[in-house]
Order: structure tokens, then sequence, then C-alpha cells
């Protein structure tokens, strides 16, 4: 069976095409815009488009024994989640970038360098230049309640930056998969970032499968949310 998803809108598919240009062209991409507004979930696709699976990097309890590696004996290195996708080839995503330990954010600004990309691992003395198949990403809730301190603008710099938002999807398949009422019901709830697509998306699927709509909205966490606006 298909898995439901929501399709990009006009809009969606031009930025799409930009950053399927950036990703031949090996240039990282940053995506800025609300809580929920579906960043993470077009990354994953455009992986899977690619016949890659993004790995993600996310700023909750993210150490920087995660994110590069450790020494876990003497002389036994392991990669971190970054380290592994550079030096394997592989899609990666640090998310809520502007969140991340300031420590992992300075050690990122030779690995996206343009010109000579490398990531120095210098617990283990190693200059390692990234795979020809590792792509960049990551995304940032600039401006909304989440923010912090920003991005340092030299690290900045060295993406391509694009503001993500709800026009991007093609939301009106929302009214013909669950009627116009609850359609546009969900719609406002994105707006005011109460849910995130990638919930409503699951809770769309879980139904498709033949489970009862309330338990599918339950599970996926948005049926209180329902319940409060009284959906």
């Amino acid at each position: 069976m298909q898995l439901f998803e929501i399709p990009l809108s006009h809009t969606g598919l031009e930025v799409e095409k930009r950053i399927k240009i950036c990703v031949n062209e090996r240039i990282p991409v940053l995506l800025t815009g609300g809580t929920g507004f579906g960043k993470t979930y077009f990354l994953s696709r455009l992986a899977g488009k690619h016949n890659q699976r993004l790995t993600k990097v996310n700023q909750v309890g993210a150490s920087a024994d995660m994110v590069w590696g450790m020494l876990v004996a003497e002389d036994k290195w392991q990669d971190g989640l970054l380290t592994g996708c550079v030096r394997r080839g592989g899609w990666a995503s640090v998310e809520e970038l502007a969140r991340i330990d300031q420590e992992i954010q300075g050690r990122l600004f030779s690995l996206l360098d343009f010109d000579d990309p490398v990531l120095s691992l210098v617990e283990i003395g190693e200059n390692l230049a990234p795979h020809k198949d590792f792509r960049f990403f990551a995304s940032t809730n600039e401006g909304g309640d989440y923010f912090v301190r920003g991005i340092d603008k030299a690290l900045r710099d060295r993406f391509f930056v694009q503001e993500w938002g709800l026009d991007f999807w093609e939301l009106s398949v929302l009214d013909q998969k669950l009627g116009a009422a609850l359609g546009e019901k969900l719609r406002e709830m994105l707006r005011k970032s109460l849910v995130t697509l990638r919930k409503v998306v699951t809770c769309i699927n879980l139904i498709e499968k033949g489970i009862d709509p309330k338990e599918a909205w339950m599970i996926g966490g948005i049926g209180p949310a329902l319940e409060a606006s009284g959906g």
C-alpha cells in the first residue's frame, strides 16, 4: 500500500528545483521557518528520491561525542553520526542549528568550506575529506518561540539559505482526504504550530490503513489539540 504524502505546491516545486541544484553541486542547504512546517519532512522525502537515508542530528542531547565520535578504547575510534556520513557518504541534517552547542557549530566551518572541505578529527589526528556522496543540510526556527541565539554569520554564509513556509505544500489535499471542515481546521492548527505536518501525514496514513480516525489522531498526538479546538 502506497503511503499518503502531501504534494508540493507550485512554489514548493520551484524551491525544490533550486535545492536539487545545491545537491548536485554539493552546496550545504539551511532551511529556516516555523515549527512543524515540514522542513525535515521535505528533506527526508528528497533524500528518498535520491535513494539516500537522511541521518538527523537533533540539538536535544547532541554531544560532541554523538556528532563527531569518540575513543571507545585506548586506540579505537568510533565515528559519530555526522562523521559516519562524511566518511562513508550519506545525507546528514542538523536540526535546530541555532541551538546546537557552539563547540559543535565551530567545527562545521572547515567541513562546509566550498573550496577544500575537511573534517578535522583532532582527537585522532585525522583530517577527513568528505566522501563524494556526502550532503549536508540544517534547519532552524529563527524568529520562532525556540530561537535562542542565531547562527554565526560566517557559518551561515556557507549555506544556501531558504525560508520554508506552509505555502510550499498543496494543503488542499487535506480537504479531499478529510473533508473541508477538518481540512481547514488542520491548516489553522499548522499555521499556529499546534501540530506538525509530519504528524498530520502519520495520522492520515493510519486512517488509510483502516484504523479508527479517533484512535489515529490520538496515536499521532493530534487528538488532544483537535478536541481542544472543537474537532
